[in-house]
């Protein structure tokens, strides 16, 4: 892959339109990444996958190290010094809520913790860089739904039969916890959502959030719009009665931390 150049022009556009940050030339990275100098666990995989996919586009070799003292562009990934002082205070930001910010030659990746900075790497890769990853279950449950949607895809390439994979995020009256706010589909939403899934005139095979238009969440439905699927409801009028009435969520929990949520924790084998 020796010889390809990338520069930020693309990521730029969707934050400050008159800036470019270059990445590569020739096979060599020309930007460093720098973490928090106490990043938590997801932090560093984000920082780390980030590294390791933009040398598999570029070709050149990304190393991560901790925030310090910089000449050039520098990707910050994380809590950092450099994103405070910029004005992203990642502290104040939910557990999925994350940001997106160039300042001058370099670009904050930040969120609130635990899954926030993850967040703002995978969309820079998925929306910008065009990496599209392979699941990843984190449970039983969710191997066995990767499993249905790949027995789905393999039918409509062989045989052409259409189907909408529907990953159903929380669909209750309303969200019972903070998680919840993140993952809520309204009955209504469920309704519109099947509709439009059976009634679109080019269906093929999508994968496809169910989800309310909530502020915060986890998930990109741009995979949605061909369908016309368009959510009416957000969690977002609930939010401040959940807050009020439930405590702050154990980060140490793997319910917490993983999107299988309590399936997690369940399986045929313990331990």
């Amino acid at each position: 892959m020796a010889g390809r150049s990338l520069a930020f022009s693309l990521l730029v556009a969707l934050v400050t339109p008159c800036m470019a940050i270059q990445i590569s030339a020739d096979g060599v990275a020309k930007c460093q990444i720098m973490l928090a100098t106490e990043p938590a666990p997801a932090e560093q995989t984000a920082a780390e996958e980030l590294a390791a996919y933009l040398g598999k586009i570029t070709g050149g070799q990304f190393s991560v190290t901790p925030e310090a003292e910089a000449s050039g562009p520098v990707i910050y990934v994380g809590p950092t010094q450099f994103s405070l002082t910029n004005g992203v205070d990642a502290a104040k930001l939910g557990p999925d809520e994350w940001v997106i910010r160039t300042v001058g030659d370099d670009l904050i990746l930040a969120g609130g913790r635990p899954r926030g900075t993850i967040y703002a790497v995978y969309r820079l890769l998925e929306e910008t860089l065009g990496v599209h990853c392979a699941p990843r279950p984190d449970g039983f449950y969710g191997l066995s739904k990767a499993f249905g949607e790949d027995v789905a895809r393999f039918y409509f390439d062989r045989y052409g039969i259409e189907s909408a994979c529907v990953r159903i995020g929380s669909s209750f009256p309303e969200p019972k916890d903070r998680r919840m706010l993140a993952t809520w589909l309204s009955f209504g939403d469920l309704h519109r959502l099947i509709t439009a899934s059976l009634t679109t005139p080019v269906l093929g095979w999508s994968v496809i959030y169910g989800m309310s238009n909530n502020a915060v969440t986890w998930w990109d439905n741009s995979g949605a719009r061909h369908i016309g699927y368009v959510p009416q409801d957000s969690s977002d009028v609930f939010r401040d009665a959940v807050y009020a009435r439930t405590a702050a969520p154990d980060l140490g929990d793997p319910a917490v931390l993983c999107q299988g949520g309590a399936f997690v924790k369940m399986g045929p084998f313990s331990g």
